[in-house]
C-alpha cells in the first residue's frame, strides 16, 4: 500500500480529467485519502519586486486575472465532478490560488493541509509558463513534501523498473517508497552510485551504497547495482537510467556544497520538464 494520504494535483489548462483519474486510480491505495485539487494563478506584482506584500484584492479585480479565475474555476469544477464519479469515497478539494509568489502560497496550502504528495502532470511543453511559476525544488525544500512529476503522455505506462540514485548518506526515505511502488508493481528496483576523485568521500558514498542494498535485502528485493565513476554525475545517471529502461527515478538533492545543490537541481529540472520517467523527487536530508 503505497503511504500518502492526503495527494495535491496541481492543475492547468492542459489537464483533462481522464489524465487526473488514471494516475489517482494508482495512488489512492487505502481508505480516507485526500484529494485536493490547485490551480495556481501568477501574476506580477512591482509591490512584490520591490519588497512590499501585493494586494491580492487588486489583483483579483483586474479583469484578466479575473478572467482567468473563472476559467480556471470551471475546469476545477468539471475535474472534481468527474473525479467524485470514479471515487465516490474520497473526500475531494478544489482551491484557486492567485498570488504574486505563488510557491510561497503552495508551501503554505500543504503546511497548512498537511499534504503528504504533491503530483505534477506535465504534457510536454504546452504547459511550459505553467511550469515556470511552479518551483518543485522550492516545494520540496520548504514544504517538506515529496513531489511526483508524471507525463501525461506516457501516463499509462505500468512502473517495471525503479532507480534509486544513492550519495553519501542512507536515503531511507527513498527505500521506504521505492519499496511501495515496487511492490505495488512488482517492479525491478536499480541502485546506482557515481564515485569521484575524492577518495575519503568515494569510500563513505561505497558504504552507503552497499547499506542501502543491504536494506533492501533485508526488505525482500533483489536489487540491481552499479557502482560508476566520472565528473558528470547527471549525465551519467541519466544514461544508466535510459540503459535499464527506467520508469521511475527518485531524485532526493544533498545540503552539501553549492556546487552539488546545483548538479543535483539541474537533474532534477532536467528530468522534469518533457522526459518519460516518473520522477520522484524527496526532501534534501538534513
Amino acid at each position: 500500500m503505497l503511504p500518502f494520504q492526503k495527494i495535491l494535483i496541481l492543475i492547468h489548462h492542459n489537464i483533462d480529467s481522464e489524465i487526473a483519474i488514471h494516475k489517482l486510480r494508482d495512488l489512492c491505495d487505502g481508505p480516507g485519502i485526500e484529494l485536493h485539487f490547485i490551480f495556481v494563478i501568477p501574476y506580477f506584482s512591482w509591490r512584490k519586486l520591490i519588497g512590499i506584500a501585493p494586494g491580492k484584492i487588486k489583483a483579483i479585480k483586474n479583469s484578466r486575472i479575473l478572467q482567468k479565475k473563472i476559467e480556471a474555476d470551471m475546469l476545477l469544477n468539471e475535474i472534481q465532478t468527474n473525479v467524485f464519479r470514479s471515487f465516490p469515497e474520497v473526500a475531494i478539494f478544489a482551491e484557486v490560488i492567485i498570488d504574486a509568489s505563488v510557491n510561497q502560497a503552495l508551501v503554505q496550502y500543504i503546511k497548512e493541509q498537511r499534504i503528504d504528495l504533491v503530483l505534477s502532470i506535465r504534457q510536454t511543453l504546452k504547459n511550459i509558463f505553467y511550469q515556470n511559476a511552479v518551483n518543485h525544488n522550492y516545494i520540496i525544500q520548504h514544504a517538506q513534501c515529496p513531489v511526483l512529476s508524471v507525463n501525461a503522455g506516457t501516463i499509462y505506462h505500468t512502473i517495471k523498473s525503479i532507480l534509486i540514485p544513492v550519495y553519501s548518506f542512507l536515503p531511507d526515505k527513498k527505500i521506504e517508497l521505492a519499496s511501495a511502488f515496487a511492490k505495488k508493481y512488482n517492479a525491478q528496483i536499480y541502485i546506482i552510485t557515481i564515485l569521484n576523485e575524492n577518495e575519503a568521500q568515494s569510500k563513505v558514498i561505497a558504504d552507503v551504497f552497499y547499506l542501502t542494498y543491504k536494506k533492501l535485502k533485508e526488505e525482500g528485493f533483489n536489487p540491481h547495482y552499479k557502482m560508476l565513476s566520472g565528473a558528470n554525475a547527471p549525465e551519467i545517471l541519466i544514461q544508466y537510467a535510459h540503459q535499464v529502461n527506467a520508469d521511475m527515478i527518485l531524485i532526493n538533492p544533498e545540503k552539501n556544497t553549492p556546487a552539488k545543490s546545483i548538479i543535483k537541481r539541474s537533474l532534477a529540472d532536467f528530468l522534469s520538464p518533457v522526459s518519460p520517467l516518473q520522477v520522484l523527487m524527496l526532501q534534501p536530508a538534513i
